[in-house]
């Protein structure tokens, strides 16, 4: 049997410049010491939490996020976010009213400014804003340009495993 726990931490990471996202890869989107991620109890909610030193797999996995360039429109390039975790594209209802839960809607999104953190925002309808916000650890969405700074981060190259995550 092997045994082994890798030795990094959840937490730590690096910020990734846009000009270094590459295909493929999965990213935090960070935002403080929170980071944007699915709920563990409801696989379609979109929450904010910080991560553990000794997270599990599944946790991490539902915190990162594949970026994929989806064309460009009068705002700049937009972006999609697919969860690693769950393969699930983050795609809300169109309005600034709606829940901060995984449906068919906006899902395409553009950084305000990819210097130090930027607002993650999506334009829908007559150049209506829909932005992610986040309070505390409360995400929301507002119908303005967000105040909430996100920055892009690299996970660590290792992370720890327990013997049951590591399978047969």
């Amino acid at each position: 049997m092997v045994a082994g726990v890798f030795s990094a931490n959840a937490q730590s990471s690096t910020t990734v410049p846009e000009a270094q996202w590459k295909a493929g890869n999965y990213y935090y989107l960070k935002t403080g010491s929170s980071v944007l991620s699915l709920s563990g109890e409801k696989a379609d909610s979109v929450i904010v939490k910080t991560l553990a030193s000794d997270a599990t797999k599944a946790a991490i996995d539902s915190a990162l996020w594949q970026i994929t360039n989806a064309g460009t429109t009068p705002a700049g390039p937009v972006y999609q976010f697919k969860n690693k975790k769950t393969q699930a594209v983050l795609s809300f209802a169109v309005s600034s009213t709606a829940k901060p839960v995984i449906t068919s809607g906006v899902n395409q999104w553009t950084f305000s400014d990819a210097a130090g953190g930027s607002a993650i925002q999506a334009y829908y309808g007559n150049n209506q804003i829909l932005a992610l916000d986040v309070v505390g650890t409360d995400l929301s969405l507002g119908s303005s340009a967000s105040s909430t700074k996100f920055t892009v981060e690299a996970p660590s190259d290792a992370m720890y495993l327990s013997a049951s995550e590591l399978g047969d």
